[in-house]
């Protein structure tokens, strides 16, 4: 099966302008809905679009609130545990090797909300109406991935001096450099102040890189790897999108329900990840680098760390209805407005390098960049059908539908908008329309206790960007969820849900520094791509979820 891909790290690690410019993957992944809600909601998949009546419902259907006859108070905690794996790409020979796995866990608060019922004390029309305040977690980013592997092709320390060949000596060193620099070449000011690229001198425009031997030719240089290193690549994600949503529900002779929201979609993203390379087991003493007629520096590791956090807030609306054509039938639907979600993002990065020989060790970091837009998200909409069979067994499915292609990056400012024209462009060239599927079970044995099941499909809306053809396919990558719960529901004001979610999201594909140019023999030239690690990072995140609720 094909997967997701993203775009190379490349300007992660190397640039500063650049360094988390915004791309048509970057749009999905503040966009992108995977609900959570309350334990019930939870455990039957969310499929609660004809169903209502709960408030983990409220932010699919916003008509949910009005089926429910009672007021109702509910909190949900929560915990999250993400098992990421990693391998090399299949058919690569260029490191990263090794099967890593990792497992991460935190506390989460999927749900927590409040609705107020008015009864009218009318038999026909309007015979209530709703008011509450509920937040919903709409999309999680926790992950901690790791990978490892033995390169003996390529290194993070030649790719900063690849990449810096042709800059002045002069112009990136000390930390006047950042001043005077655009900032994306902030990547090789940082790579030359922290020690992984050193200048030959009597050039000023060319650079090795602390892994790497050179020997004078005819026009310039030859570079080759000095041993084979043994690299480590770690990410860590942080954060959540969440919903917060003002409800009003309207009761129509129970038989129409309808709802709206005023909603604020908020999203706090924290992203880490570092490279490190150190020579390979045995190989040490092939590192003995000698500059400028010292004494061999021997060296011993390098290690690069990047960060990037963003902060987002928008404003949408959403209406729905449910209809209840007789007492065992309920279909239900719902639209929502587009998000304008105003993001201010920022990010830097560090480096360090040591050798056996200390008096060779540096460090460095870069000043902070920030940057802000606006990304509108799109629209979406889902109907949903349920039906209840013998009082004891309820069956819902839901259809969701978001068309990634009215996607678009806006500037602060209209007049700069044209910085995103060709992000903008890949949004209607090679986004499409994703589809959720959701079920769900619930099964009451008794009054007082109900056994849940439920199943989420989501396909990914990207097309193949890496074939330009006159009809590019979609990426076949999706992401599946099943859940299972209990619910404990007593003849008083109390109740309580409890579930348990897993979800196998796609694979990614990440190159973690950029490419650079390399004949047969390992020597660095201008007009040959070698490629560096591709890294393969799956991940599976469980969520346990407790709802402990009153109605009055």
């Amino acid at each position: 099966m094909k997967r997701r891909t993203i775009l190379t790290i490349t300007a992660l690690m190397v640039s500063g302008a650049t360094l988390f410019a915004q791309s048509m993957s970057d749009g999905l992944l503040f966009s992108e809905n995977n609900y959570s809600g309350t334990a019930r909601t939870m455990a039957m998949g969310n499929a609660f679009t004809a169903l209502g009546g709960d408030l983990g419902s409220v932010g699919i259907n916003p008509a949910g609130s009005a089926v429910a006859s009672y007021s109702q108070l509910v909190i949900t905690p929560g915990l999250n545990v993400s098992n990421s794996f990693s391998s090399a790409f299949t058919g690569s020979s260029y490191g990263f090797g090794d099967r890593r796995s990792s497992t991460d866990c935190g506390a989460a608060l999927p749900n927590v909300g409040v609705t107020i019922a008015f009864d009218t004390h009318r038999n026909t029309g309007l015979k209530r109406f709703t008011f509450g305040f509920i937040t919903n977690e709409t999309q999680n980013y926790f992950e901690s991935s790791i990978a490892s592997g033995v390169n003996n092709a390529t290194t993070l320390c030649g790719s900063f001096a690849s990449g810096a060949t042709g800059l002045l000596y002069d112009d990136i060193t000390g930390q006047g450099a950042y001043e005077g620099n655009w900032v994306n070449d902030w990547g090789y000011v940082l790579a030359n102040n922290a020690g992984a690229i050193s200048c030959l001198s009597d050039s000023k425009l060319d650079y090795v890189g602390a892994t790497q031997g050179c020997n004078a030719i005819e026009g310039g240089y030859e570079y080759y790897n000095l041993g084979s290193l043994d690299q480590v690549f770690g990410r860590e994600r942080r954060g959540a999108k969440r919903d917060m949503v003002l409800n009003f529900g309207f009761d129509f002779s129970d038989i129409v329900y309808f709802g709206f929201n005023l909603g604020v979609t908020e999203l706090r993203y924290k992203y880490d990840q570092y490279l490190r390379e150190t020579p390979a087991d045995g190989e040490q003493e092939n590192f003995a680098i000698t500059f400028d007629g010292g004494k061999p520096t021997y060296f011993d590791s390098m290690r690069h760390n990047y960060y990037y956090d963003a902060d987002g807030a928008g404003i949408y609306a959403k209406a729905g209805i449910i209809v209840t054509p007789n007492n065992w039938l309920r279909i239900g639907a719902a639209v929502q407005t587009p998000t304008g979600i105003q993001i201010d993002e920022y990010w830097g990065q560090s480096a360090e390098t040591s050798f056996r020989n200390s008096i060779y060790n540096a460090s460095d970091k870069t000043p902070e960049s920030e940057n802000s837009y606006t990304l509108r998200t799109p629209f979406l909409a889902n109907v949903g059908v349920a039906a209840n069979f013998l009082s004891c067994l309820l069956v819902s499915a839901d259809y969701e539908i978001t068309d990634y292609k009215t996607m678009k990056f806006k500037a602060p400012r209209r007049i700069d908008d044209e910085v995103f024209d060709e992000v903008n462009a890949d949004i209607k060239n090679y986004m499409g329309v994703s589809h959720n599927l959701r079920a769900g079970i619930e099964y009451k044995p008794f009054n007082m206790l109900a056994v849940r099941a439920g199943y989420n499909f989501l396909t990914c809306p990207e097309k193949e960007t890496d074939v330009f053809s006159a009809s590019p396919r979609y990426i076949k990558a999706y992401t599946h969820s099943a859940s299972f719960g209990l619910g404990f529901n007593s003849n008083g004001m109390f109740f309580a849900d409890a579930a348990v979610r897993y979800m196998k999201q796609t694979t990614e594909y990440v190159t973690p520094y950029q490419y650079y140019m390399l004949d047969e023999e390992g020597n660095v030239l201008v007009n040959e791509d070698v490629p560096v690690p591709t890294i393969e990072f799956g991940r599976n995140l469980w969520t346990v979820a407790l709802t402990l609720g009153l109605r009055f």
